[in-house]
């Protein structure tokens, strides 16, 4: 792989697959949470798209919420000159462009919910998975 070259990968949708959420009347400011991340591939057999599936569970410790939900990303290799093949791509780069569409996500769903609103700190998503 060129290093001066960009991956050739395309970025062609990103969209909510599922979510799940609750919330007691009562829920602690400053409660204590439990994260976990997940994340699922499946590359095309002839290696030319990837369908990328990350997904992010929080509660509280006492249980006053849950959120569970997950992002699609689809992804495909430029025809012209791909740098880069996609089962590289999948490992180090897609968790870390679509994390901010699930940040978002649970920061606004938090907000709307009448909740201090849940904003992930910048991670090394890659890392974490």
């Amino acid at each position: 792989m060129d290093q001066k070259k960009q991956p050739g990968i395309r970025f062609k949708n990103v969209f909510l697959k599922n979510v799940s959420f609750s919330r007691e009347p009562n829920v602690p400011e400053n409660g204590s949470l439990n994260f976990s991340f997940e994340c699922q591939k499946t590359l095309s057999e002839d290696g030319k798209s990837l369908v990328f599936n990350l997904g992010c569970n929080i509660n509280e410790k006492t249980g006053a919420f849950t959120i569970a939900c997950s992002f699609i990303g689809l992804f495909e290799a430029e025809e012209i000159a791909p740098n880069m093949s996609l089962a590289q791509f999948a490992e180090e780069n897609a968790p870390a462009l679509m994390f901010p569409y699930l940040r978002e996500f649970i920061s606004s769903t938090t907000l709307n919910a009448g909740m201090n609103p849940i904003v992930l700190p910048p991670i090394n998503i890659r890392a974490l998975l």
